[in-house]
């Protein structure tokens, strides 16, 4: 196979790569329903690089023309059987699949190049965001958001953080040396790996743009990291992040737009959510206290580089650990939803495709370990840490 080749830490696309790419939302077609009126039904669409259409002509990876700006995948199926008016937006089905996003800066023949994970568009019914191509794992941090950041005035997209299996296998790799070092220290000595009792605590992992976006990262939660977890993860990633809880100021440092200009947007909330935890009389489940997250601590300790990839996970040799969030699901477009009407709104699910928020539960325990989508506080913190990453240079 060619060797890939990258643009902002992405490995760019081209006919001979071997990716498919898979819709998040459903693609919603017209069905025939026995003996009534056509009925809307999500399917689910796929497309593949090698059916790559308009890409360049005479620059090439492997002999293979490179995915560029207006390019197009020439048939996306799975929505075959919604042959009864086709898909609600699109009216047609096995249609072509378009890239929404591509590089800022990175040019093939006068276009930009399309890189993997850059949002796509499955035959013109479904805005693929947080799955954006095969690859991921369909969770996200930073994004989760409605309408524009206060800071830098983006969507959610601009500030996403995907994660990726070879981050996911970073983290269950230092989980899995974690309690394999618990289990063979004694009561005292397994301290320097878990905190009294068998408490546990979330790891953050992470990749930045250095080294084609290979250089990686770890953290833990916390008010201090122990000198056990340093050692582990120090295994399997380049750089540990360790010390205590974050202070408003040391995330907003992180930021480098230009834009990032009035940090008492981020300082107003980090202060409400300290008065919402301490207020008995009022619901703060899913709040942590700011700054003790690991997502937290690794985008401030690793200011001056770039996330491109990260997951978080809960390490607990002795206890079992839940918790629910509220979390904000992949949506359609506004356009696409003030289209529809109020039944097809009710039969193809409004909340799951609108993108509101529903709750979600999480574990981790002696015997397994789940990704962990970002707890109240970071959602209410972490995008504002990363604005315009992807125009920002690393290190």
């Amino acid at each position: 196979m060619t060797k890939p080749v990258y643009a902002n830490g992405r490995e760019v696309l081209h006919a001979g790569d071997g990716h498919v790419h898979i819709c998040a939302p459903p693609d919603v077609c017209k069905t025939p329903s026995p003996g009534g009126p056509p009925i809307p039904v999500p399917y689910v669409n796929s497309a593949a690089d090698r059916d790559l259409k308009k890409g360049s002509k005479r620059t090439k990876i492997g002999n293979k023309s490179i995915a560029i700006e207006g390019a197009k995948l020439g048939t996306s199926t799975g929505d075959e059987p919604g042959n009864a008016g086709g898909g609600l937006m699109s009216s047609k089905t096995k249609g072509a699949m378009t890239w929404q996003t591509a590089s800022p800066n990175v040019r093939v023949e006068g276009k930009a190049v399309v890189r993997f994970m850059d949002v796509t568009m499955h035959n013109g019914n479904t805005f693929n965001t947080a799955f954006q191509a095969a690859g991921g794992t369909g969770f996200a941090y930073a994004d989760d958001f409605d309408g524009t950041c206060p800071i830098c005035r983006e969507g959610p997209e601009r500030h996403r953080i995907l994660e990726n299996p070879d981050i996911v296998t970073r983290a269950n790799d230092i989980i899995a040396d974690l309690r394999a070092e618990y289990a063979k220290r004694g009561r005292h000595d397994s301290l320097r790996v878990a905190f009294k009792k068998g408490r546990g605590y979330m790891i953050a992992v992470m990749s930045c743009l250095c080294n084609n976006g290979e250089k990686t990262w770890a953290a833990a939660s916390g008010d201090m990291t122990l000198d056990g977890f340093v050692e582990i993860a120090g295994r399997h990633v380049d750089t540990v992040i360790s010390g205590g809880a974050v202070t408003a100021q040391q995330l907003w440092a992180a930021n480098r737009s230009p834009r990032a200009t009035n940090f008492d947007e981020l300082d107003r909330r980090w202060t409400a959510i300290n008065a919402l935890r301490e207020d008995d009389s009022r619901e703060s489940t899913g709040f942590s206290a700011p700054g003790y997250c690991a997502a937290a601590k690794l985008i401030a300790g690793a200011k001056g580089h770039v996330p491109v990839r990260m997951t978080e996970r809960y390490f607990s040799p002795k206890i079992e650990w839940s918790a629910t969030y509220s979390v904000r699901t992949t949506r359609l477009s506004e356009q696409q939803l003030q289209a529809l009407t109020p039944l097809e709104l009710d039969l193809v699910m409004r909340n799951a495709l609108a993108g509101e928020v529903e709750p979600m539960s999480f574990r981790g325990g002696p015997t397994h370990a789940e990704t962990v989508a970002s707890c109240h506080t970071c959602q209410e913190l972490l995008y504002m840490a990363v604005c315009e990453k992807d125009d920002l240079p690393c290190g």
